[in-house]
């Protein structure tokens, strides 16, 4: 068949949502499709890295906004809240690059993978093709309690951010979308109630995420006498890296053997390290800012535990990368992670109700028992690599091909 997808993330060597557009692509191409993927030009490095001396059998279609917009919805790669209305009009303008396709090609469907966000509406479901749309994201929100000890610019962002949640139910871009979606997957119950229920028939959850099932290790892992932990990701308060250092402190306090590992940057850096110091951590922590991701899958191998206790969080890549090495991971019951995690394959903290001081006491006592628990660690391991596979793109594929392609 031939299968347009919209991938405004799109690109090889990368995790979290470029990851999602190219795994969708590479997938659907193993199956024998015909595909062609609509993305930005500043992916096209990579990608032709990747296809040095490989065949291409995927058509990439490139564009990306004129400069103007570019200088004043872009930072230099650096993170700006203005970017996603960059994204909103990038979107508008592939449907006049797609549609002279539409009529030398004969697309069974186009389907939106990325972004994953739910506010910001695809065009390309009026082009009279059948659509599909997702899994999209976007309506975890961050417990109310765990917003106080946010900076008032991340305060102000996410009550901005529950209110632009609550319009688009009303929004009409949103409602044609939906109506003009053969299916619609949705990440979480909360992404589902942004989505009118007249269009629940055809909605159904499905994370955007997946794993190589190439990648999942075979042997579980075990508790020895020095034990590592691990954290994989940006340095930010929605990442819930403060409840992280605290929840490695307490850990540390009770059981001397533990080291600590921690791989990202963000714009916490300085506060992390005045609060490592502050602690007395500086020797249990090891901190690399950046780690390539053949490396980063030999590094999990390396831990026993992953913590990922973000706040709000659509997906979470690192988790299924971690479990798919045996590493149990700990987070809480929020968006992806709560979809990831269960009992059977890590810590899972409920936060309703509960104070920031609660959770961290709660998610090292859990973390506490594993490590002075071999037998049910090394079951727990086993079962993240047998949990895992749920998540493979090649399972995924499969699923919506015998349903809807």
């Amino acid at each position: 068949m031939n299968i347009l997808l919209s991938a405004y993330a799109c690109e090889p060597f990368k995790g979290s949502e470029p990851a999602v557009g190219w795994n969708w692509a590479q997938e659907l191409s193993k199956q024998g499709h015909k595909v062609y993927v609509v993305t930005r030009k500043n992916n096209e490095s990579n990608i032709n890295k990747y296809y040095k001396n490989k065949p291409k059998k995927i058509k990439f279609i490139y564009y990306d906004l004129p400069n103007l917009f570019i200088k004043l919805f872009s930072n230099k790669g650096k993170s700006n809240p203005l970017s996603f209305l960059y994204f909103f009009f990038w979107q508008i303008g592939i449907y006049f690059v797609i549609k002279p396709y539409i009529k030398k090609i004969k697309f069974d469907y186009i389907h939106h993978v990325t972004f994953v966000s739910l506010r910001y509406p695809s065009f390309l479901c009026y082009l009279n093709v059948p659509f599909l749309l997702g899994p999209v994201a976007g309506g975890d929100k961050v417990p109310i309690k765990l917003r106080k000890k946010f900076f008032l610019k991340n305060k102000f962002f996410e009550y901005l951010r529950d209110l632009i949640n609550y319009l688009i139910k009303f929004s009409p871009l949103h409602t044609n979308m939906y109506r003009n979606s053969k299916k619609i997957f949705y990440n979480s119950n909360e992404t589902k109630e942004l989505i009118p229920k007249k269009f629940y028939y055809k909605s159904k959850k499905m994370l955007a995420i997946s794993i190589d099932e190439n990648e999942i290790s075979k042997k579980p892992q075990e508790i020895k006498k020095t034990i590592n932990i691990c954290y994989v990701g940006r340095l930010e308060q929605l990442k819930g890296i403060d409840i992280l250092i605290d929840t490695f402190y307490l850990i540390k306090s009770k059981n001397k053997n533990v080291n600590f590992n921690i791989v990202g940057t963000g714009t916490h850096d300085l506060q992390i390290k005045k609060k490592i110091n502050n602690l007395k951590l500086g020797k249990d922590i090891k901190w690399k800012k950046y780690m390539p991701r053949i490396k980063l899958l030999r590094f999990y191998k390396q831990n026993n535990f992953l913590i990922f206790p973000s706040l709000r969080d659509s997906g979470g890549m690192v988790l299924l990368e971690a479990m798919s090495k045996g590493t149990v991971v700990a987070g809480l019951n929020i968006g992806g992670p709560n979809e990831i995690i269960n009992k059977y394959t890590g810590v899972k903290i409920n936060t309703k109700n509960y104070s920031y001081n609660d959770i961290i006491k709660k998610l090292s006592n859990e973390i506490l028992l594993l490590i002075n628990n071999k037998k049910r660690y090394k079951q727990i391991s086993k079962n993240c690599l047998n949990r895992v596979y749920e998540f493979s793109m090649k399972k995924k594929i499969n699923y919506i091909y015998k349903k809807y392609y």
